[in-house]
């Protein structure tokens, strides 16, 4: 009985530890896919969305008159026009801002925020997934979503500042595949400028859903 009971008990023991671990699909071959509801805008008609590429557009998905939105990026999209993290701090360098304080673990990706449109009239147009708080004293707390595809995970950390501008700083963590970052800031609609801007890493995902605003070229 007693070789029988340690027998039992060392089985699924045994077993366990000759289980092989599910894993799920690559991120690097995910769709992403964003939905959600316009809070600004109501369109006359259903409006294809199209990103840019290195040649030409591609269309990602609609937005429709009961304000819907919705949104679908592949891989292959994001490929199309992407950059190196290197890359961004050195254009930053070359326009006479101030990167020193970056911290750069380098690696290939894009980000994708804006989706353009074209109404009835002509008007060149996006959107855009955002969010706004109003505050007391007139100003607005604004977080806009960017969802970002990295071939291999990097970070950038750190501020820069521009000339006559204020330090923007970066809190970003990218893992391969797509992730969702935050941009926020605090806009003054009476200067039109927009303070305390902040990219900070959210999550490493292939959905959103939220609130979606519109709004016309410049």
């Amino acid at each position: 009985m007693h070789k029988t009971t340690l027998l039992a008990l060392t089985l699924p023991l045994f077993l366990a530890a000759c289980t092989t671990p599910e894993t799920g699909p690559d991120p690097l071959t995910l769709n992403f896919t964003a939905t959600g509801t316009l809070q600004n805008y109501t369109p006359d008609q259903t409006y294809a969305l199209s990103v840019p590429l290195a040649t030409g557009t591609a269309s990602v998905g609609e937005i429709k008159t009961d304000k819907a939105v919705s949104v679908t990026l592949t891989p292959e999209i994001a490929k199309a026009k992407s950059r190196t993290l290197a890359d961004f701090v050195n254009s930053i360098k070359t326009a006479g801002c101030d990167a020193s304080q970056l911290t750069v673990q380098d690696t290939t990706y894009r980000g994708l925020s804006k989706f353009d449109f074209t109404t009835s009239n002509g008007t060149a147009s996006y959107v855009q997934a955002r969010s706004e708080i109003s505050n007391a004293d007139g100003t607005r707390s604004v977080t806009e979503k960017a969802f970002w595809y990295a071939t291999a995970a990097g970070s950038i950390t750190g501020q820069y500042t521009c000339p006559g501008g204020t330090p923007i700083t970066y809190n970003v963590t990218l893992q391969p595949g797509w992730n969702v970052i935050d941009t926020t800031g605090v806009y003054n609609p009476t200067s039109k400028t927009t303070s305390s801007i902040r990219y900070t890493s959210m999550a490493s995902t292939n959905t959103y859903t939220g609130p979606w605003y519109a709004y016309t070229k410049n």
